[in-house]
């Protein structure tokens, strides 16, 4: 099977997604848990969230504390909004030529398959747009329609997003695969496919250099 997997965030789309998603939920809802806001703000205060990312160097210190904002929730007003980022804030910001790059391959007869530590939830709107086969993606999580504030899984970064690959597509001849992403983060998926391909704003990236990576120049 031909596929090719595309990173998100500063692959596809400008920025990082996650965290801003969360911002965007709070500035157009009174629903959020800003109890879980001053928390952040506190640890950084007082520098506890440099050490926090020591003791748990795979996972996002901020995403976990910040998602706590949307505790309780409901999952109807969290897709609502999830919309609205998506034209307002994701659209204008798309990175024209890796969209162009996804297109072709899937003209070419590529699985195209997001992989990023997005949320689904708004990831859904760009597959759903532009006809991707699937997501593989950090999830939110929702009891009874309502948003627990934690993640459902694992966080899709580092290791994590090719445990997450394997179970979606397992015993597939990964040298025929494509993969493209901006961050040396992404070397763990970039070295699992035969064809690694780094996404770099306006010059080479010295890491995809000395990799000896095609390079998408932005």
């Amino acid at each position: 099977m031909k596929v090719a997997l595309f990173d998100f965030c500063e692959t596809l789309v400008g920025f990082q997604t996650a965290d801003a998603y969360v911002r965007f939920v709070m500035s157009n809802s009174q629903n959020t848990n800003r109890s879980a806001d001053r928390t952040f703000n506190f640890l950084n205060k007082v520098h506890l969230v440099g050490l926090l990312r020591r003791l748990m160097p795979t996972a996002s210190v901020e995403k976990k504390l910040r998602i706590k904002n949307l505790k309780g929730m409901s999952k109807e007003e969290l897709e609502s909004l999830a919309q609205r980022y998506y034209t307002e804030k994701l659209k204008p910001a798309f990175i024209l030529p890796v969209l162009e790059e996804l297109k072709k391959k899937k003209q070419e007869g590529y699985k195209i398959y997001l992989v990023s530590g997005g949320y689904d939830i708004y990831l859904r709107r760009f597959a759903e747009e532009f006809g991707v086969d699937g997501i593989v993606s950090t999830r939110l999580e929702f009891k009874n329609g309502i948003c627990t504030g934690k993640f459902d899984g694992p966080d899709c970064m580092f290791s994590h997003k090719i445990n997450y690959i394997k179970q979606l597509i397992p015993d597939s001849d990964y040298r025929e695969w494509y993969a493209y992403s901006d961050s040396a983060t992404d070397l763990p998926m970039l070295k699992l496919v035969g064809h690694p391909v780094a996404v770099s704003a306006a010059k080479s990236q010295s890491w995809a250099k000395a990799q000896g990576f095609d390079e998408i120049i932005c």
